[in-house]
């Protein structure tokens, strides 16, 4: 790999997180071949004079964008073929995790973005709610960590422990991870990704689009991207579902990083409730921009002659953006 071929695109709207993720992305990626743009929402100065050094290009706008417009922001200025969205709680911890992403790019021309995994995996998705919290108990491919909590979930290593946080940042942990992660599977793809990283090739976002601006201040852009790559129907309206239009975003066990939760989007609005941004309500009624209904992969089925037949969702067409 020569060339800048990568653009970082970090937005924050705090500043305690951004210099653990600098300082690990330029120590497991390769000089030269990308760029790093941090959209500073923090309303301070402070931690642009601290971390600036350490990226390309650092934008201070006069407001919180939102997390959509912050992320199209450095998309829009990005002149790559790759735009990585990247949260501030993310931390590098092995070169490979890029060879594992471009490795899975090439398994499908349909693919247009990839997310890498985290070994700590939330509970949703896999059976823990609010009523069931007592005595629910995780799959036996995973065990909870050793303080008990139950949102979160590590692969089971051959020694009946958790693999964490340390295990990943090995040499010999990180391999082992690949090839023996749980939800590992033939062709190491898994169709749903995550919005903490995605790995996004630029001619594909120019195919479906950015995100879109109605999710202020966050919340939802990500599952409208995922679904409009999965579309048959976006942007024309279409009565049967057309691969030639289907693209995919999956995640892949080929690549790891480490996904802090640090809960880095936290409302912010709770410190200053009279900024005017704050008053507009957050969007993600993802059933108004889908009105016949939403899933992630943008399609339903019906019985057609008794067969199980694919149908498009249908999306409103207009993506917003909203100048500075």
């Amino acid at each position: 790999m020569s060339g800048v071929v990568n653009t970082f695109v970090i937005p924050i709207i705090r500043g305690d997180m951004i210099g653990g993720c600098l300082e690990t992305l330029h120590k497991f990626n390769e000089p030269g071949t990308y760029n790093v743009f941090v959209i500073d929402q923090t309303g301070s100065k402070e931690t642009q004079e601290k971390y600036e050094h350490l990226s390309h290009l650092w934008v201070r706008p006069y407001r919180n964008l939102g997390f959509s417009k912050a992320m199209n922001t450095g998309a829009r200025l990005a002149q790559t073929p790759y735009i990585t969205f990247l949260n501030d709680d993310i931390e590098f911890v092995n070169k490979k995790w890029w060879q594992g992403i471009l490795d899975t790019f090439t398994m499908s021309e349909e693919i247009i973005i990839v997310n890498p995994m985290c070994p700590k995996e939330p509970t949703w998705g896999y059976g823990l709610r609010e009523d069931n919290y007592n005595e629910w108990n995780p799959p036996s491919e995973f065990v909870l960590a050793p303080d008990g909590d139950k949102h979160y979930m590590y692969p089971v290593k051959p020694d009946g422990k958790p693999f964490t946080y340390e295990d990943l940042k090995t040499e010999e942990g990180y391999d082992w991870i690949v090839s023996n992660h749980p939800r590992y599977r033939k062709d190491t793809m898994i169709d749903g990704a995550a919005g903490w990283c995605l790995v996004a090739k630029t001619s594909g976002l120019q195919e479906i689009g950015l995100y879109d601006e109605k999710f202020y201040p966050g919340g939802g852009e990500d599952y409208d991207l995922c679904a409009r790559a999965y579309s048959c129907a976006w942007p024309e309206e279409r009565d049967e579902c057309d691969p030639k239009f289907h693209r995919r975003v999956v995640s892949t066990t080929k690549s790891y990083m480490w996904h802090h939760w640090g809960k880095s989007k936290d409302d912010v609005s709770a410190k200053d409730p009279t900024n005017p941004i704050f008053s507009r309500p957050r969007w993600n009624a993802l059933e108004e921009l889908w009105p016949n209904g939403f899933d992630i992969w943008s399609h339903g089925h019906k019985d057609v002659n008794g067969q199980d037949t694919k149908f498009p969702f249908k999306r409103i067409p207009e993506i917003y953006v909203e100048d500075l």
